[in-house]
């Protein structure tokens, strides 16, 4: 694997984990204006339960 092969494997991890991050934030917001339940937010945005409820404690 070439350097340049390498930066691109790890620039789509990085955007990978932005665009998750987003999604987490996104569910905080909708439950905290009170629009969605965790449950309900999560399915709607593609989100597992199990993982935003381990994001919320960290």
């Amino acid at each position: 694997m070439t350097l340049e092969d390498s930066l691109k494997v790890e620039r789509k991890q990085w955007l990978k984990e932005g665009r998750a991050e987003a999604q987490m934030d996104a569910v905080d917001k909708l439950v905290a204006e009170g629009i969605l339940d965790e449950a309900k937010a999560c399915e709607v945005l593609g989100v597992s339960l199990d993982d935003y409820l381990k994001h919320k404690t960290n």
